[in-house]
């Protein structure tokens, strides 16, 4: 507690005014609060001073240059005088007239400058870049100019959706870490300090905060865990917490999650967005009535199955009258009449200009000729014992074992694996994959032609001539089944035991897989033996 105190209270840059800046109304109560308790704990000053860090380490050697009027993932913001759109475009910052136009670019370099957002005064532009090394919170002057670093994060740290405290003298933004794995949201002071956490941790995930216009709450975006493979819709919905009581409350339970709130000027109504049938859009929720519609469809697609490191949705915003909303989709601004409903495209051009490092292409000239396989799949001797069949670079080669030749006799462009060979040597059989099913073939050794066994596609493995050479056993099971799998554990659980004539037909069903591979034949030429697999 003497930390927060006296970090909420102290400069963090030398030269900066030691004031303490005031806080909206809930964090100041709180502060006067317990400062007369903890006064004489806290008499020792404890001033928190930012690293300044180290310079982005990459030295640019080549320059980039053209003209845009399309981006993606950018995230605006509308001035406070409602005259001017500033968004993040290719790592570097632009504003523009709100009816659109030529755009202004107000920070360069290659840092990666992002997520804009207006002081309530229209004077400062705080915003995230990773320009010292590092990714932190920096505010600047609207119209460009020598930015400030508001947090110190490190090497580790991740911020995102940075969102000014009503009257301007703190920032809230959304701090996350490798090892947490989760957002929690965090109050700086303009002049500086390590912040004061204001929801909690321990799974709580919350990120892409916005004041309502008296300062006592916060909307945000609230879901339990991180990052996980696989995760089930919802995911995230919209929260409110009191900053004064310290209460939570949840106040959307929408199938496609809720996330990215903005509340109206006028504090009625919460436009966030959410999934619906693959897309994402927005909705409209009145916090006077509860009603909640839809209100555009489809927008930007969302990054709720994603690391979301810059927010889940790029941020949109409403014109100070309330009467309109601006936000970016397919990689264009359009503004949304909430009267009308009338939709406009804001149209833009940016110049780019991009510094770029070395480039990472090392041409190597492959030599003409021979190459060594390091590979050989499923080797087969012939009965003879004088050649080995194998699969090498998607064909079947042949090895001679007296002369060392070796050749491919498979066609070129089919996938071939797993030979066969016939009892008297004379063909070889194999089978080729694809996703839409492959088919099980035979191979005159002589001639190297290739017929076509099976006439259904599927996945075929395993092949094997009967001991008269009159006919092919394989096993047989879907593609799509194959395809679709969770783990691919080498053999088939369903499908068949079949085989086929030699020359081609209908598949005759000999027994279910159940996990049986590797068929072949002993002594007894009426009994095939396979081999069977644990099951799990």
């Amino acid at each position: 507690a003497c930390r927060i105190l006296h970090n909420m209270r102290t400069e963090s840059r030398v030269g900066h005014s030691s004031r303490m800046r005031a806080l909206p109304s809930p964090l100041a109560a709180m502060h006067r609060a317990f400062f007369f308790v903890f006064m004489l704990a806290c008499a020792t000053p404890m001033i928190v001073l930012a690293d300044d860090g180290d310079p982005l380490p990459l030295e640019p050697t080549r320059e980039i240059a053209f003209t845009s009027s399309e981006g993606t993932w950018m995230s605006l913001d509308v001035s406070p005088d409602g005259t001017t759109l500033i968004f993040d475009l290719l790592g570097d910052i632009y504003t523009m007239p709100i009816r659109g136009g030529a755009a202004t670019r107000i920070t360069k370099g290659m840092a990666f400058d992002a997520q804009p957002v207006y002081s309530p005064d229209g004077e400062s532009i705080a915003f995230i870049s990773d320009r010292d090394g590092h990714q932190n919170l920096w505010v600047m002057p609207a119209d460009g100019g020598e930015p400030m670093r508001i947090t110190n994060g490190g090497a580790a740290t991740s911020f995102a959706s940075p969102a000014w405290s009503p009257d301007g003298q703190h920032l809230v933004v959304a701090r996350s870490s490798w090892g947490q794995r989760t957002y929690a949201l965090v109050a700086h002071q303009i002049d500086g300090g390590s912040g004061v956490q204001i929801t909690k941790g321990d799974g709580h995930n919350a990120l892409g905060a916005t004041y309502s216009a008296d300062g006592r709450y916060l909307y945000y975006a609230l879901r339990q865990g991180g990052f996980e493979y696989d995760a089930r819709f919802p995911m995230w919905q919209i929260a409110r917490k009191d900053v004064r009581e310290g209460n939570e409350d949840v106040l959307t339970s929408d199938l496609g999650s809720g996330i990215r709130p903005t509340l109206s000027p006028n504090g009625r109504y919460l436009v966030y967005g959410s999934r619906h049938h693959g897309d994402t859009g927005l909705k409209l929720l009145d916090l006077k009535t509860g009603e909640n519609t839809w209100l555009v469809y489809p927008v930007t697609h969302d990054e709720q199955e994603s690391t979301f490191t810059r927010d889940l949705l790029p941020r949109f915003d409403f014109t100070p009258d309330g009467e309109s909303l601006i936000y970016s989709n397919d990689g264009r601004f359009e503004r949304l009449d909430l009267t009308t409903e009338t939709r406009v495209k804001i149209g833009f051009t940016a110049e780019i200009e991009q510094s770029l490092t070395p480039l990472l292409y090392f041409p190597w000239q492959l030599e003409d000729g021979d190459v060594v396989v390091r590979i050989a799949q499923d080797p087969a001797m012939s009965p003879a014992g004088t050649h080995i069949a194998f699969t090498a670079l998607n064909r079947i080669y042949i090895h001679d074992l007296e002369s060392g030749a070796t050749k491919p006799v498979s066609p070129a462009g089919r996938s071939a694996f797993q030979p066969a060979w016939s009892p008297d040597g004379s063909r070889i059989a194999y089978v080729d994959w694809s996703p839409r099913g492959g088919h099980l073939w035979a191979l005159r050794v002589r001639g190297e032609r290739s017929t076509q066994v099976s006439r259904l596609p599927a996945h075929y493995s395993d092949p094997v001539f009967s001991p008269d050479g009159q006919r092919i056993v394989a096993v047989r099971q879907s593609a799509h089944d194959r395809l679709s799998v969770d783990w691919d554990t080498g053999f088939a659980y369903e499908g068949d035991l079949v085989w086929f004539p030699a020359r081609g037909g209908d598949a005759a069903i000999i027994t279910p897989a159940r996990s049986l591979t590797l068929p072949h034949f002993g002594p007894d030429h009426t009994r095939i033996f396979l081999y069977q697999q644990d099951l799990p």
